[in-house]
């Protein structure tokens, strides 16, 4: 159900899978110059760092997040269908949706580490914490998710939310 989520979002569009890339790259670009060109906004991040990689580490966790719940709470209703037909957990339906939205955070990170390596961005033990945070967030992502899939089943004003 992984494969075939990926595989219909981009099925029909001219850059396909390049929109994985390109969407949140396009985001760090916009945000970087309006926040440390026109706004001046300083970091409190050491001054090594370019503001590029500061915004980009927190904006494709946060692209993770909102995206899986706004494609979560509408995977029930858009199942419809396959659900009245089939008994099966139902809560398949709603993780392999955020399943297929880490693996487009996985492709997107290909830019992040692009982006380390052409600023030459040092690595240390501390990247470890990447691992026991990104699971807590998708802990917390699927229970969210699930409830709000239930609740836009009753509630259709929940996918909008």
């Amino acid at each position: 159900m992984v494969g075939r989520e990926v595989k219909t979002r981009y099925k029909q569009s001219i850059l396909g899978y390049f929109w994985v890339i390109l969407n949140p790259t396009a985001q760090m670009m916009v945000m970087s110059f309006a926040f440390s060109i026109i706004l001046r906004v300083p970091t409190n991040a050491a001054g090594n760092i370019p503001y590029s990689i500061f915004l980009f580490v927190a904006l494709l966790p946060w692209n993770l997040f909102a995206n899986s719940l706004s494609s979560a709470s509408a995977s029930l209703v858009s199942s419809s269908s396959l659900i009245t037909k089939v008994y099966f957990p139902r809560t398949i339906l709603v993780i392999s949706t955020i399943l297929a939205k880490i693996v487009d955070f996985l492709f997107a990170n290909i830019v992040l580490i692009i982006y380390m390596i052409v600023y030459k961005m040092p690595i240390n033990i501390n990247i470890l914490w990447i691992i026991p945070i990104f699971f807590i967030q998708q802990i917390f992502t699927t229970g969210l998710a699930l409830f709000f899939a239930a609740a836009n089943l009753i509630y259709r004003d929940i996918q909008y939310l």
